[in-house]
This record gives C-alpha cells, sequence and structure tokens, in this order.
C-alpha cells in the first residue's frame, strides 16, 4: 500500500489535473475534497465477506498484521452485508484510523490511573 502524493501549491495541483485530465482523456474532471485526517493507514482485506486480515502501510509492500487491533473497533464491520447485488470474493479496502485528541487523553488519563505509562 502506497502512500498518496501532496499538491503543495496551486502550480502543482494545475499539474496534477493536467496529468489526470490527459490520463483519462477527458476535457473536465469532478473533485470532492476532504479534510486530512492524520491517521494511522491501514489495508483491510476481506474475502467472501468476512475480514481477512488488516496491516499498516509499512514500507509500501510490506505492512505490520493489526488484524486483532483492527477488530477491536466498532465502526469497522468484520462481516460485509449487501442487499444489492453479491459481494466481491475478495475485497480490498484503504483508508486512515484515527482517534480523536480528547478521546486518547482520556486513554492516557485511564493509564495512568492503572498505573501504566502514557501512550505518548
Amino acid at each position: 500500500m502506497l502512500s498518496l502524493a501532496n499538491a503543495m501549491n496551486s502550480k502543482e495541483l494545475i499539474s496534477f489535473h493536467e496529468r489526470s485530465k490527459k490520463m483519462l482523456g477527458v476535457e473536465s474532471i469532478t473533485y470532492v475534497a476532504e479534510p486530512k485526517l492524520d491517521g494511522l493507514g491501514v489495508e483491510l482485506v476481506y474475502k467472501d465477506g468476512s475480514l481477512l486480515h488488516g496491516s499498516t502501510r509499512g514500507d509500501g509492500f510490506t505492512g505490520e498484521d493489526i488484524t486483532h487491533n483492527l477488530k477491536t473497533i466498532r465502526s469497522i464491520p468484520l462481516q460485509l452485508r449487501s442487499h444489492e447485488q453479491p459481494l466481491p470474493s475478495l475485497l480490498e479496502v484503504r483508508g486512515e484510523v484515527f482517534i480523536e485528541k480528547s478521546e486518547f487523553n482520556k486513554l492516557n488519563q485511564k493509564q495512568e490511573l492503572d498505573g501504566l505509562p502514557p501512550f505518548c
């Protein structure tokens, strides 16, 4: 799993836009933009709708297996369901896992109350 490239100024953004139009062979492209959440890049692999494994980006070729940790995140489905159409036999989903700063602070407070060192 590779990292996304950044456009740091308007010239780089325009260059990206022109390359994309040329590559796609189109005159116009519609974009959707979201705020950048800085978290841990992860890849989830589902086989026949069941979460098979999850890993970090690592060095772009080999990541750390974090399946056990990901299964504790309630918003990550362990089983996919579709009423519209059959699920693909193999599905890879990539995204960012993050924790809000306020929740991280609560977690560190609990660590300290339990006599454990804070995470950071």
